[in-house]
């Protein structure tokens, strides 16, 4: 049962949902458990047992025990229907959230909701999760969680536009401490998308830009705890940038932090440092930085210094600019410090790291330089602030932000916006590392009342305990490889573009009247053409593989390694269009009066001997009436181009510009998609299974037929060669959102490890040894599959489900953009010169699945490359 997204059950009676959620929760005790066994811990307790133990089909079982045996617990029925909403059973959180939605609890009718709005835009139910969210805001108009759940919505649906005019607008009805949580969120949502379109500028460089005047009169608090490695560096860059006035609590250190903050102090006359020790180990950071934020006022005072700007920094933290080599930064900053009516300012942290680990930290060194490895994007998003003094601002533990906020919305400042983060140098070497491993646990282990904070450390701190030395190479090496990028830059990519135009001497006699240019060009001089570019030349060295084994030559790495560079991504309307195509050597060809548009971003030249003979061949076949036109008035979709009849260019290259599409505000139910006649049945299922309705679709015969668009949209990819844009994981985000709702499958037991077998009759590409590389993967426990005799659905089924796959490179592995969880990739490479562009590589790096790839020996004849894999390998994916 699906309960009507109203909020109630049409027609049934109390009895009929009684009798519901009874047969939703009646537990039919698997594993041999049974209900007097499971109910004699309390439910909190084991959950946090079966959660340590990893088993999620275990602890559904065990909440369903207990929520049945305790139906007037409604944190347990709530925290049932969040665990079978993670399992992505939405007919069963429904049922047990139905009584919680109409029961007399406000507290847990608004939680619930909120939760089965979450489930509705997990099926892709747009209307329905709005409508929750809508009732939810009834109920607690105060709170800002309906707010921020719209906002996510409108994001999971193109509408990033929306969001932060959403808040501006709901923003005055909230409760001081909802206003707080929404402008951090806002202020996240900013920062995020600021320094995603300039992480890539040429000039971007964290740094210190110069001295802000107005930092004068602001103070800098730090609680310190064993960082001689770091305070001294922090001390000076600070300084550097304006701070005159520092108040530095020392926590026990027993290196020598606080003889290196004495000599600073001795050697800077024009600075106020105060140095306390603090005797308390336990955490305790929140309400340490409110004692002695107050006292460092009133010592700041008494040597006649005044405090306007409170600023919470943390040894490893670093304010610094990213911008242009100019005074536009120092201006912005010094502009905000110095406006009376700004309250709040938001820094958000780039995360970073050395490059490879280090047994110590040298001395004098530049952090800057040495941990030169710097976050791609702005993720995890995690702010710090400072706030004016005298208004009654406190910071929350952490220091991350303010419980609660009394002012306009205009009065936090998001730092980001104009280029100023905060370089986040957490861990440095071996050395550091274990420092902070038992500094932060005995911390956080001495903290009563704390219990909810610090798990990381605390976590850390428990396996350090165990496994002695070996888990603090592990934790530095997994924090180094965790930062997913070095730093960017923009410069002309090195890869085989297009060929350039033909000259006019060489255009075939039939089309002279036609010249080409590029769509930007066109965007930029032309009426009835417009670009939304959406983001600008990418490029970055690509991660390291999981593995690489087999016969595979330096040659191939390197071409492995040249793949840096993604395009420009784009969507172009063009008015009154014409559209040749797509033919397999050509990919669509757009016409406009006398010009051809040429577009690099699809690889998509406007002239080329193909393509003249084409068009030639098109225009011969109009004088003769075996070719004919149709004038196509809605707005239209081209989706397919270049390698339109091949499964993995679809899921590629022309389902992420859904994606597209929804991010430019283009409304999927109201456009039309251009669909070659020569494409498969399948094509047609995936469009349909992404929210693309059969009576959207206009199928021509693109060798007989001439689609003429009033309104032609063009979105272009999100893949050059083998890299992908950074903008592919929110582009899987969505299609899976999208996909969920439609999913239809019957395949019973969905194995975790699988083997794309391919067909070896009639393939170009074969496997030498295949009978034994699939009986040596069966013997693994991997099942082979041929995804082509399953339907769409039951492949997305099957790859949402697996957690190793094994498979030639090509088509089928692209399945993994549906995986919906990190999963481990194994691909069989030919041995061949100029093929390893590692597109699958590139795909693994944007929805954070690891991969490795074997590679054969490859001979060639008769047009067939036959591939010897070493079975060996196996080894590797155990």
């Amino acid at each position: 049962m699906v309960a009507p997204y109203e909020g109630d059950t049409d027609g049934q009676t109390s009895t009929d949902i009684t009798d519901s959620v009874y047969f939703a929760l009646r537990p039919h005790a698997p594993n041999g458990l049974t209900m007097n066994t499971d109910i004699q811990m309390p439910w909190r307790e084991q959950l946090a047992a079966l959660d340590k133990a990893g088993n999620a089909d275990q602890t559904i079982h065990a909440l369903q025990i207990h929520a049945f045996a305790n139906p007037a617990d409604l944190e347990l029925q709530y925290t049932l229907a969040e665990r079978l909403r993670a399992q992505k059973r939405f007919a069963d959180v429904d049922i047990v959230l139905a009584p919680l939605i109409r029961g007399p609890d406000e507290h847990w009718r608004f939680r619930a909701l909120l939760l089965r709005a979450e489930c509705w835009w997990d099926r892709g139910v747009i209307p329905a999760a709005e409508a929750d969210i809508s009732q939810a805001a009834s109920i607690d108009p105060g709170s800002h969680w309906p707010v921020q759940a719209l906002a996510e919505l409108y994001g999971r649906t193109g509408r990033d536009d929306q969001r932060i005019p959403l808040i501006e607008t709901h923003y005055n009805g909230l409760r001081p401490d909802g206003r707080a949580e929404i402008v951090k969120y806002a202020s996240g949502l900013q920062a995020f998308w600021h320094y995603d379109q300039t992480r890539s500028t040429p000039s971007w460089r964290p740094r210190c830009p110069g001295r802000i005047p107005a930092l004068v009169n602001a103070g800098m608090i730090l609680l310190v705890k064993d960082e001689d490695d770091v305070i001294q560096q922090n001390l000076e860059h600070h300084h550097a940038l304006g701070f005159r006035a520092f108040y530095i609590l020392n926590n026990l250190s027993s290196d020598r932090t606080r003889s290196k903050i004495e000599a600073f102090r001795g050697s800077h006359a024009d600075c106020f440092v105060a140095l306390i020790d603090d005797p308390v180990q336990a955490h305790f950071q929140g309400q340490k930085m409110e004692i002695y934020a107050t006292a460092f006022l009133k010592h700041a005072k008494l040597a006649g210094i005044s405090i306007d700007w409170m600023f919470y920094i943390d040894a490893d933290e670093f304010i610094c600019f990213t911008g242009p080599d100019d005074a536009s930064g120092i201006a912005a900053f010094n502009s905000v410090l110095s406006d009376p009516h700004k309250k709040l300012l938001v820094h958000h942290w780039i995360h970073s790291a050395s490059t490879e680990p280090l047994s110590i930290t040298p001395k004098n060194y530049d952090p800057f330089k040495l941990f030169s490895k710097f976050s791609g994007r702005l993720l995890p998003v995690v702010p710090k602030i400072a706030f004016r003094t005298g208004i009654n601002l406190r910071p929350m533990e952490g220091n991350h932000f303010v419980p609660e906020f009394h002012y306009a919305y205009n009065d936090v400042v998001t730092m980001g916006l104009s280029d100023w983060y905060l370089a986040h140098f957490s861990l440095r070497s071996l050395e550091h590392t274990r420092k902070k491993v038992i500094n932060g646990g005995k911390a956080f282990q001495n903290a009563q009342g704390l219990e909810a904070h610090g798990g990381h450390w605390r976590e850390r701190y428990r396996l350090y305990q165990q496994h002695g030395e070996t888990i603090i190479g592990q934790i530095l090496v997994g924090h180094i490889n965790s930062i997913r990028a070095n730093q960017a830059e923009i410069v002309t990519p090195c890869k085989n573009l297009p060929p350039s135009s033909k000259d006019a001497t060489s255009k075939t006699k039939d089309i002279n009247e036609f010249h080409a240019l590029s769509l930007d060009e066109a965007a930029e001089t032309l009426p009835g053409i417009s670009r939304i570019k959406v983001a600008d030349t990418y490029s970055s060295e690509r991660p390291e593989l999981e593995f690489v084994t087999g016969a595979i030559s330096d040659e191939l790495m390197e071409e492995f390694r040249r793949e840096r560079y993604v395009w420009p991504v784009s969507l172009f309307q063009i008015n009154n269009a014409e559209v040749y195509g797509p033919w397999f050597e050509v990919g669509s060809l757009i016409l406009r009066d006398d010009i051809s548009f040429s577009c690099q971003e699809l690889y998509q030249e406007g002239r080329s001997d193909k393509a003249d003979l084409r068009l030639n061949a098109c225009f011969n076949d109009h004088k003769i009436g075996a070719r004919h036109y149709i004038d196509i008035t809605d707005d239209c979709v081209l989706i397919a181009t270049n390698g339109h009849a091949t499964f993995g260019h679809w899921l590629i290259d022309f389902l992420p510009k859904i994606y597209l599409l929804a991010r430019c505000g283009i409304a999927l139910d109201r456009v039309k998609f251009l669909l070659p006649s020569d494409v498969g049945a399948w094509a047609r299922d995936l469009l349909y299974i992404v929210g693309i309705e059969p009576n959207q679709i206009i199928d021509y015969d693109q060798n007989t037929t001439t689609p003429r668009c009033r309104n032609l949209i063009v979105p272009t990819l999100l893949r050059m060669s083998g890299r992908a844009s950074p903008l592919l994981s929110d582009a899987s985000r969505l299609l899976n959102s999208l996909v969920t709702s439609r999913l239809n499958y019957s395949v019973g037991e969905i194995p975790k490890r699988i083997y794309l077998a391919r067909g070896q009759e009639h393939a170009w590409r074969k496997i030498e040894n295949y009978e034994i590389l699939e009986q040596t993967l069966v013997k693994e426990k991997f099942v082979l599959v041929r995804p082509e005799t399953l339907s769409i659905a039951n492949q997305i089924a099957m790859m949402r489900s697996a957690d190793m796959i094994v498979g030639q490179h090509g088509s089928a592995l692209h399945s993994t953009i549906f995986c919906d969880h990190p999963i481990r990739s194994c691909v069989l490479h030919e041995n061949v010169s100029g093929w390893f562009a590692g597109l699958q590589a590139g795909i693994a790096e944007r929805l954070d699945q690891k991969i490795g790839y074997v590679f054969g020996c490859t001979d060639f004849s008769q047009g067939v490359y036959r591939t010897k894999y070493n079975e060996d390998f196996v080894q590797l994916i155990r």
